[in-house]
Parts: C-alpha cells; structure tokens; sequence
C-alpha cells in the first residue's frame, strides 16, 4: 500500500513539472501546516540551490515537519484514474493496452539513449 500512495504522489509531481512545461506555472492549496495558496514556476526551481526541483518542495512548507498540498497535478491525475477504478478489468482493457505500449515505447527510448550516450 505504502508504494501504491508513494507512486500516487511521483505521478502527480510529474503532472504538476508537466503543466508548467506546457503553461509556464501550477498551483497548489497547502492544507498544512496552514492554509494557503501557493504557485509554482521554472523560476522557483532556478532561485534554489538544489540539482534536484521538486514541485512544491521544502521551500513551500517552510521547514515544517508535515506538510499536505493539493496540486492541480494531483486533481488531474485523480480526474484521470479515479473513473477508472469503478471499471471491471475487462472495461479497461484499451487503457491497459495503450499503457504497456506506452511502457515498452519509453523504455526502449530511454535504454537507447543511455546507449547512445554512453552511460
């Protein structure tokens, strides 16, 4: 269960890097440790000092020891798979089609550009 919740929330952290390539910004309502509404740009990711940008990251919760944000990344990703969940195996069987393609086609991307670059 622990990595069903933990994909969940890479996914939606790639959503969210997906809508700003495509609209130059995202937005999230922080639920804790107060509410508040907080946007996120490629801007914010060049202001920090880390080679790794998460969207809405340490710097949003400002050093707190929990935090809960509810991104448009997360809200899309729900809108997408939630629909999906109410569906028996067999209603679903395109999606599942177009998801194995889609995994073979990007791994053989990615395992022929680390042999194109050498690594």
């Amino acid at each position: 269960m622990s990595q069903t919740l933990a994909s969940i929330a890479d996914t939606a952290q790639v959503v969210d890097g997906f809508i700003v390539m495509l609209f130059g910004s995202t937005y999230g309502l922080v639920l804790v440790p107060e509410i508040r509404l907080e946007s996120w740009s490629i801007s914010d990711c060049i202001s920090v000092m880390n080679p790794y940008c998460v969207p809405f990251g340490p710097e949003v919760t400002e050093g707190a020891d929990i935090s809960l944000i509810l991104t448009v990344g997360y809200l899309a990703l729900a809108v997408l798979i939630v629909p999906m969940c109410y569906m028996n195996l067999d209603d679903n069987i395109f999606f599942q089609i177009i998801s194995f393609v889609m995994l073979l086609s990007l791994s053989t991307l990615f395992i022929a550009q680390y042999l194109y670059l050498g690594i």
